[in-house]
């Protein structure tokens, strides 16, 4: 068997026991060699912690395509129109 089919379930296994919830939905598949992360997350943190869960997983036997992307979430005063001040004399 090769070693590389049972990285895969082993990186998924570690992102499911993550104590962040979003990591716990990222996808986990192998493509050409090597482990791809799929999904969406809230922050670049998170990207960035659910790559280096499953490095440490992986033990830099095969490379790790992060393609997590990061949803730009505006805040609500960002939706706010923004009135220009009048100034009364």
């Amino acid at each position: 068997m090769d070693k590389r089919r049972s990285l895969a379930p082993a990186a998924q296994a570690a992102l499911r026991q993550s104590p962040f919830p979003a990591l716990r939905s990222v996808e986990v598949y192998e493509h050409d060699g090597c482990i791809v992360l799929c999904g969406k997350v809230s922050r670049y943190y998170l990207k960035q912690l659910a790559q280096e869960a499953v490095l440490r997983v992986v033990e830099a036997a095969v490379p790790v395509d992060n393609r997590l992307e990061v949803e730009k979430k505006s805040r609500p005063s960002e939706k706010r129109s923004r009135v220009s001040s009048v100034g009364y004399s």
